[in-house]
C-alpha cells in the first residue's frame, strides 16, 4: 500500500484486502505477463477488457436509442391500444431508460488506467481488475434491465398487434 497522496479514489480504492479470487488473477497475470518485469502486456490485457465492456456499453446505448426512435414515432400509437399498452410502453420506455442511464453512469465514465501505473504492478493491477469488475457488475445490471424494458416493449407492441382496431381510435379522437 502506498501513502502517496496521488493513492485511487474511493471508488477503485485499494484499501480493502484483494480477495482470493483477485489474489489468483493477479498471481497469474503477474506470472504470464510480468514475469520479466515489464507490466506492458498486463497493461494491454486489461485495457483491451475494458475495450470490451465500452463496446457492450454502446450496443446497449445504440439499443436505447431506438427504443426512444420508436416512441417517437409510434408510442403513441401503441399506448392507444389499450390502457395495458399504455402503461407497458411507458415502463418499458422508463426501463430502458434507466438502462441507458447505469450504462452512460457507471459504464461510460472514463478514469484512464494509466493514471494508476505508477503504483507498484500488483497494487495496480489490484486497481484495475476492481475497475473492470465494477464496469462489468454494472454491463450486466443495465442489460438486464433493458431486457427487461426491451420485453414490455415488446409486450406492448403485441397488444397493438393483436387489437389494431383499438389503435384506430386514435385517429377518431385526434380529429
Amino acid at each position: 500500500m502506498t501513502n502517496d497522496s496521488r493513492a485511487p479514489d474511493n471508488d477503485h480504492d485499494t484499501g480493502a484486502e484483494p480477495t482470493a479470487e483477485e489474489n489468483r488473477e493477479i498471481d497469474s497475470i503477474m506470472r504470464i505477463y510480468i514475469a520479466d518485469g515489464d507490466p506492458r502486456e498486463a497493461y494491454s490485457l486489461i485495457n483491451d477488457q475494458l475495450n470490451t465492456i465500452h463496446t457492450r456499453a454502446t450496443a446497449i446505448l445504440t439499443v436505447v436509442g431506438a427504443v426512444v426512435t420508436v416512441t417517437g414515432f409510434s408510442g403513441r400509437l401503441i399506448a392507444a391500444t389499450l390502457p395495458a399498452a399504455q402503461a407497458l410502453v411507458i415502463t418499458g420506455l422508463f426501463l430502458s431508460m434507466t438502462a441507458g442511464a447505469i450504462t452512460l453512469i457507471r459504464v461510460m465514465h472514463v478514469r484512464w488506467i494509466s493514471t494508476y501505473m505508477y503504483l507498484p504492478p500488483r497494487q495496480w493491477l489490484l486497481v484495475a481488475i476492481r475497475r473492470r469488475n465494477n464496469k462489468t457488475r454494472a454491463i450486466r445490471l443495465a442489460a438486464s434491465v433493458l431486457v427487461v424494458g426491451l420485453t414490455l416493449y415488446a409486450i406492448a407492441i403485441s397488444l397493438l398487434l393483436v387489437n389494431p382496431h383499438g389503435a384506430d381510435m386514435l385517429g377518431a379522437r385526434l380529429n
